[in-house]
Order: structure tokens, then sequence, then C-alpha cells
């Protein structure tokens, strides 16, 4: 005895069958959804660049429209002049080019890192103002993003008042009235927030020593001011 099927109608679909297709749909949305705060970190992180970048910029275009082509009598003529020359003489007691002779005040304070930037510059031939620019540049620019290191290590604000706190440190009376004159008078302060930094992340536990031993290089805590007695 036969079953005769009726031609309408179908099997029933195994219910017990895996569904591939909606399968490979969850999982492509699954991987899209895990890279999408992946994505928002890189977007963020490029983000914060380019707004640190731009501040540098204008920190330095800011420096150099400071009336170009002329050297300001920033602590010692002769430095932005003859830099070679200068830190020569600053091995000697002695120095019997300015004033007729005259003993040396302070001179080894350029040693580092003020006279080998000049003497740098100097030796690529690069114009005497466009150095005295360059090192105004740098000191600010190291005020800056010191300053903005160390107020992502206290976690202090946004990125936004970081940047703005950053600037206001590096544009501080202290600095803009420091770096004309006497720029290797403000180069300590431009360093201090480097020089917290090792202390502020030691965690408990350990080793505040190690971290003082680098929180101060001599090639960053020597000036004029800070070597004299």
């Amino acid at each position: 005895m036969t079953t005769s099927l009726d031609p309408g109608s179908r099997p029933a679909a195994d219910s017990t069958a895996p569904d591939t297709g909606n399968g490979a749909q969850s999982a492509t949305d699954r991987s899209r959804r895990a890279s999408q705060p992946a994505k928002t970190g890189l977007d963020e992180r490029i983000s914060r660049r380019l707004h640190l970048l731009t501040v540098s910029v204008a920190l330095v275009v800011l420096t150099f429209v400071q009336q170009p082509g002329r050297i300001a009598p920033d602590t010692k003529a002769d430095l932005s002049i003859d830099p070679l020359g200068f830190l020569l003489r600053a091995w000697h007691l002695w120095e019997p080019m300015g004033d007729s002779g005259q003993l040396q005040n302070q001179a080894y304070g350029y040693f580092l890192p003020m006279g080998p930037f000049y003497a740098l510059g100097h030796i690529l031939g690069f114009p005497p103002w466009v150095v005295q620019r360059a090192w105004w540049a740098l000191v600010l620019l190291v005020a800056f993003h010191g300053m903005y290191r160390l107020c992502q290590a206290f976690g202090v604000g946004s990125h936004s008042l970081q940047i703005i706190a950053a600037l206001t440190y590096a544009l501080s009376p202290r600095m803009i009235t420091e770096v004309g004159p006497v720029s290797i008078e403000a180069w300590p302060m431009a360093v201090a927030p480097w020089v917290l930094l090792p202390l502020i992340r030691v965690k408990p536990g350990g080793e505040p020593i190690a971290a003082a031993s680098i929180s101060e290089p001599p090639a960053l805590r020597f000036s004029p001011r800070t070597c004299s007695s």
C-alpha cells in the first residue's frame, strides 16, 4: 500500500537546522559594534593631537612675528652674534673681549641648553635672529606641552580645559616678560612641569627615590640663576 502526497504540500522544514544566514549577519553586526568604540577612540586621539599641533604652530608663529630680522637684547648679545666664541670664552674666568676685560658673570650657565642650541643654529647657517626666535619658540613649547602633560597626569578637567591651562601657563606674565630680555631665566619655569611628572606618577609602594633621580636631569636644570650661588 502506497501513500500518495499532495502536490501542493511541502515537507515541513526541520526546526533544528541552523540558520546560517542570520548567524553570519549577527556576527557581522557584533564585529561592527565592537569596532565602533575602537574607531571612536582613534578619532579622538587624532583630534587631540591636531589640537596640540595647532596650538604649537601658533606659538611658533607668535615668536617669529616679533620684529623679524632684528636681534633682541636677550641675556647676552654676543651669544646671538658669536655663539661659538662665547662658549669658548665661557671656560675662562677672565673675559678680555667685553668692557676692556671683565670677570665672567654666570657664563657657565649657558653651556646647557641655550649655548649649544645657538651654536647649532650658527653652524647650520641660520641668521642670528632666526636662531633666537627658534629658541623662544622652544621655551614656550616646552612650557605648554609640559603643563598639558601635568594636567593629564592629575586628571584635571577635559581636553579643552587642559589645553587652556597649558596655554595660560606658557603665556603667563612671568614667561612673556622673561622670554624677550632674559629667556634663560624662563627656562627653569618652562621645564618645571616635566620635573614634576615622574614624581606624580609614583604609585603607592613605588620607588620615590628612583622617580626623583629622573625628575630633574642636569641638562634641564642648568641656567645662569640656578647655577650661581
